[in-house]
């Protein structure tokens, strides 16, 4: 996912060791990494890798990106009893989760015969950009002017589809993920100004209606727009 995700990771991580994740070393910031990798062992980090690739940028990722991200994930030592590890993906963007979830799936190796999870947050970004218009959105197309709301919301749909039907199967019972099981979130509440809550409330329920018919007890639906509002 994006900054939201990077920073529920940071937390994870540094709660089972110190200093796991740093983000200033790691670049665990927006646009400053494509994928970190790490692998912690007795409250220990045994094994990082931080890497911000050259040829991957925040539009649709190409070959040569790809395949520098399915190396560095293909790069992992191989699980041991009571290791954890966690790969964050740098995805702003429906497409790029899809790569993050491909490459796990592709170069995950034996971690994928351990018990493995899979969180998937994605769309503020559709949000700045397709919703409202910001001239620093890093995908032109979707800030133009002449793209209409409808037609936004019909390309995000239209990339969110093929994530959410790669994480049903592999979340499903018996599938790599289908024990601990897979979250999809709306996006974090940001008590934005008034007049901005019905283009985010717009994405939230796009992503609320396609999981309405996937959620299961293994893929589930985390509402954070909601939950953050209950925040004092």
């Amino acid at each position: 996912g994006g900054s939201n995700t990077v920073l529920m990771t940071i937390r994870v991580a540094n709660m089972l060791a110190e200093d796991a994740i740093l983000p200033v070393r790691d670049g665990a910031t927006m646009g400053g990494f494509n994928v970190i990798d790490i692998i912690i062992k007795d409250g220990v980090k045994v094994y990082g890798l931080a890497r911000n690739f050259d040829g991957c940028s925040a539009l649709p990722h190409g070959a040569d990106c790809k395949a520098e991200i399915n190396t560095a994930v293909a790069g992992a030592p191989a699980p041991v009893a009571g290791a954890t590890r966690i790969t964050l993906f740098s995805a702003q963007f429906w497409d790029h989760a899809l790569d993050g979830v491909e490459a796990a799936q592709a170069k995950g190796a034996a971690w994928l015969h351990t018990k493995v999870a899979f969180l998937v947050q994605v769309s503020t970004w559709d949000i700045y950009c397709a919703g409202m218009k910001v001239k620093w959105c890093p995908r032109p197309e979707l800030s133009d002017e002449s793209l209409s709301d409808k037609d936004a919301m019909a390309l995000f749909n239209n990339a969110m589809t093929p994530v959410l039907d790669k994480l049903q199967a592999l979340c499903a019972p018996g599938q790599p993920a289908g024990i601990l099981g897979c979250v999809v979130t709306t996006t974090t509440f940001q008590n934005p100004a008034r007049s901005r809550i019905p283009i985010y409330e717009a994405y939230n329920n796009a992503i609320r209606s396609a999981m309405s018919s996937r959620s299961s007890e293994t893929l589930r639906l985390v509402d954070l727009w909601v939950m953050g509002q209950a925040m004092p």
